[in-house]
């Protein structure tokens, strides 16, 4: 087992997607519970971190937590609420809508942040706050950015001290980089379902 914790984030608001993602399936796993199995192979501290825990059943291993305030609508509230509660001083944040992420994809980014606050992939540009890693003791420095008002995350990206992490890194693992899949819509489900076979 890894010294580092993964918190799946399940808060979201599932606007485009018409439901809960978090409980909507990817071959007959509803996406948390694939996520969880994946997680609990490499940390035995694995969280479920939302809005309203009561939607969950219980699952061995499994700490469900709720975010610190439903006040604020920010992925930020579900990262602070992360850090919060991590065993580890390396967390992991997984959204619960990439099910797909490979382990070996979270091991190299967690490996990277030495040195740093966060390290972050960037995947054709683009970059992956929600799929990265976070040191338990920016908390403190997240609690004063979120009293302050500001809930974009790459504002605070730009805070602290951020590795980010070029895809050449995850191209021998993932070579069609399928890990850093969102599923947005009943559409991306549907073509991602129908491009490729889950990893086992």
């Amino acid at each position: 087992m890894q010294n580092f914790s993964i918190a799946i984030l399940a808060g979201g608001m599932s606007r485009r997607f018409g439901s809960d993602k978090s409980l909507a399936t990817i071959y007959g796993q509803p996406f948390y519970k694939l996520c969880f199995e994946k997680a609990s192979r490499i940390t035995n501290d694995v969280m479920l971190v939302t809005k309203d825990i009561s939607k969950y059943p219980d699952l061995i291993g499994l700490k469900k937590v709720e975010d610190f305030s439903q006040k604020i609508q920010t992925p930020l509230m579900g990262i602070y609420s992360s850090l919060l509660n991590a065993l580890y001083d390396k967390v992991f944040i997984w959204s619960v809508d990439a099910p797909l992420l490979k382990t070996e994809i979270i091991k190299t980014i967690v490996e990277k942040i030495e040195g740093y606050d966060a390290s972050v992939p960037e995947i054709s540009g683009k970059v992956h706050p929600l799929l990265a890693c976070y040191k338990k003791d920016t908390a403190y420095r997240l609690q004063h950015f979120l009293e302050s008002g500001n809930p974009k995350v790459m504002t605070f990206l730009e805070m602290i001290k951020t590795k980010y992490i070029d895809e050449q890194y995850f191209i021998c693992t993932d070579p069609e980089l399928i890990s850093f899949s969102n599923i947005n819509t009943k559409e991306d489900l549907l073509h991602l379902e129908n491009k490729i076979s889950i990893e086992k």
